[in-house]
């Protein structure tokens, strides 16, 4: 069998760090980091994605720097915009053209991004870490796990306490069909977070996690 764990921003991540990173580290899972979550993981990612431009514009040195150090470093693709050494996908918001591009679904989040590459390249186990879609209490503008961290170091995100970007005015998961092509996969994905918005994959508590990737390597 063959694991992966896909970092993103939502805030579940937060209580349990660093049994985390400990956890994934000790059993050797390869770690995929979702635009800023590189930060504040310990140790490189074995991949780092992003889709909009404004993550490279902030953050190009840092990867810059990880390439040499051995990540793999992926984005959307911009014709002609990025260095040869980040590895670029063609991305489509239509479920029907998958078979040509990676599935970005209609918000063309970087989250679906790295799960489209994960089904692709055919992962037994993909497990969902901060894929929250804000937070279930629309009064809560505690979006992001690394957030208070992100703000001090002046990094700009259109998510950042804005659970907006996620919801619809009726505060539920906005553009829920994004989700519903990845309902064939459900039996591989996990989502480690048991108050996520996303509903399409199964959730599982972060013990099921930890004795998961024990076991499940």
């Amino acid at each position: 069998m063959s694991s992966v764990v896909l970092v993103g921003g939502g805030s579940s991540i937060k209580p349990n760090i660093p049994l985390v990173w400990d956890t994934i580290k000790t059993n050797n899972i390869p770690v995929w980091s979702i635009n800023f979550a590189y930060k504040w993981i310990p140790y490189n990612p074995t991949r780092q994605i992003w889709s909009d431009k404004s993550v490279w514009d902030q953050c190009a040195k840092d990867f810059e720097r990880m390439y040499r150090e051995g990540v793999s470093i992926v984005a959307k693709e911009r014709p002609k915009f990025y260095p040869d050494w980040v590895t670029t996908y063609k991305v489509n918001m239509d479920a029907r053209k998958v078979s040509e591009d990676l599935f970005v679904g209609l918000n063309g989040l970087s989250g679906l991004l790295a799960l489209s590459l994960a089904i692709r390249e055919g992962f037994t186990n993909i497990y969902l870490l901060g894929y929250d879609a804000g937070t279930t209490n629309p009064s809560d503008k505690n979006t992001h796990w690394y957030m208070e961290h992100a703000e001090q170091q002046k990094i700009i995100s259109s998510g950042f306490r804005r659970p907006v970007v996620y919801l619809s005015d009726a505060n539920t998961l906005k553009n829920p069909d994004d989700y519903q092509w990845f309902a064939k996969y459900y039996d591989r994905i996990y989502n480690v977070s048991l108050s996520s918005n996303i509903h399409t994959f199964k959730k599982i508590s972060y013990q099921d996690f930890y004795d998961a990737i024990s076991i499940n390597k």
